[in-house]
């Protein structure tokens, strides 16, 4: 299972998770590679990947699972919640970097202005 599967080996491409992840966010539904023509609505808490309902019932009977849905919107509050996080400390280390420059400004300003 090699859609949305969190494993180092699985032989994805970049480009291929990313068309994945772009079809989720716009809410395009994705296609089982296991079972051709179904669509994957959960999400296989203990492999950490998406299924379709086939799956529910065959490798994955025993292993808990949740809506696909509620994991991505998860994972974007996550994401959001990191970016934010990130924006904020450059608009600060920004901020503080301007400040400097502008004290440094100042004090050419006076330096020239004294002699």
């Amino acid at each position: 299972m090699d859609v949305l599967q969190r494993s180092p080996d699985n032989g994805i491409e970049e480009s291929s998770i990313l068309e994945t992840v772009n079809a989720v966010a716009a809410g395009k539904p994705l296609s089982c590679p296991n079972h051709d023509g179904n669509v994957m609505e959960f999400y296989c808490q203990s492999c950490e990947t998406a299924m379709c309902q086939d799956c529910t019932g065959g490798e994955h009977a025993e292993h808990p699972t949740v809506p696909l849905k509620d994991v991505v919107e998860q994972h974007k509050a996550a994401l959001q919640a990191q970016l934010d996080a990130v924006k904020k400390r450059y608009c600060k280390e920004s901020f503080s970097c301007l400040l400097m420059y502008q004290h440094s400004l100042v004090n050419e300003l006076w330096a020239s202005v004294l002699k």
